[in-house]
């Protein structure tokens, strides 16, 4: 994993913002959808974190603009992806029914097929 150090003295560095986990080490929560993993350079410890507790230490470290950069770059990528994912599947035949909840809104309607055809993208994606 390639980082970003953090300016606590390039103690810390950001290694990657992901869906990997979906707790939070610090705290505990469960079912988040991304995590960020920090290591500690000193120690060599990786951790994982949720977004809110990743950032309350971060003023004292001088570390927060270097997280939201980190969760913007997964978000942009996520959202190519998912951009990507819509288009094959549709090419692959896939087609879409209205949303049940969500009205004026689209869903794959074989969700089977759009897992795999994300699921491919996804892993032969060089995106950051």
């Amino acid at each position: 994993m390639g980082g970003t150090r953090m300016n606590a003295l390039n103690r810390f560095e950001v290694l990657a913002v992901n869906d990997d986990r979906d707790f939070c080490e610090c705290c505990g929560r469960q079912g988040l959808k991304r995590v960020v993993w920090v290591r500690d350079t000193e120690t060599d410890v990786v951790k994982h974190f949720g977004t809110t507790c990743v950032l309350a230490p971060s003023k004292a470290f001088g570390v927060e603009a270097d997280v939201k950069v980190a969760i913007a770059r997964f978000v942009s990528r996520e959202r190519a992806v998912n951009h990507m994912a819509y288009r094959e599947y549709k090419q692959r035949g896939g087609t879409y029914v209205a949303h049940p909840v969500i009205s004026g809104t689209w869903v794959p309607a074989d969700q089977a097929l759009f897992s795999k055809v994300r699921a491919e993208i996804n892993a032969r994606s060089d995106l950051y």
